[in-house]
């Protein structure tokens, strides 16, 4: 499973194979429900020791937090899992590893709004989830309330999240401009 879009830049050798080599894990922790562990783990080996230059780790980067996006949006949409015990133990070692110094420069400039996004439909879906999904789902309807609060504190997460990545983002070096009067340069 691919977690980037099409390009529309032309993107090395190296940084087609670390993408690639790393959105294999990314479908097996989707489709196998491997450990985030394992794919945070990943993902730092090749992002510290892998990625040689900035396009590398650029797509990396990218290509880590839209695994993040998908397992989240996957939880929060109207056909997402019920069982709620291990949302945040699944997400967390993922929203951690892009917290890293090395991450940070390369962290899209959408992560706060998509977080925010997901946040808004998890507490629209949970709101609407009742005793007909539970049983529908094969889970029983007594675990509502502990579904609600386990989902609330992943919404709070969510969102903690996306402050940090709004304020790692505050914190990135802007990039100089030309003016053409003097040719002075402006930060």
């Amino acid at each position: 499973m691919e977690y980037l879009g099409e390009r529309s830049t032309a993107v090395s050798p190296n940084s087609n194979s670390l993408v690639w080599t790393f959105n294999q894990s990314a479908g097996d922790f989707e489709a196998k429900r491997l450990p985030s562990g394992l794919l945070a783990q990943k993902y730092e080996a090749l992002l510290n020791y892998k990625a040689r230059d900035e396009q590398s780790k650029t797509l990396l980067v990218e290509a880590m937090f839209n695994a993040l996006e998908k397992a989240l949006r996957a939880v929060a949409s109207p056909n997402g899992r019920i069982q709620a015990n291990e949302f945040i133990s699944e997400v967390k070692p993922l929203f951690e590893a892009l917290t890293k110094p090395e991450s940070a420069p390369y962290l899209p400039t959408r992560a706060p709004e998509a977080l925010a996004d997901i946040a808004i439909a998890l507490a629209d879906r949970v709101g609407k989830v009742g005793e007909k999904d539970f049983k529908a789902a094969g889970v029983y309807e007594g675990n509502i309330l502990p579904y609600r609060d386990n989902a609330t504190s992943l919404g709070n997460l969510v969102m903690q999240y996306a402050k940090t990545y709004a304020e790692m983002a505050d914190q990135k070096p802007k990039p100089a401009k030309l003016s053409a009067p003097g040719n002075k340069l402006q930060t």
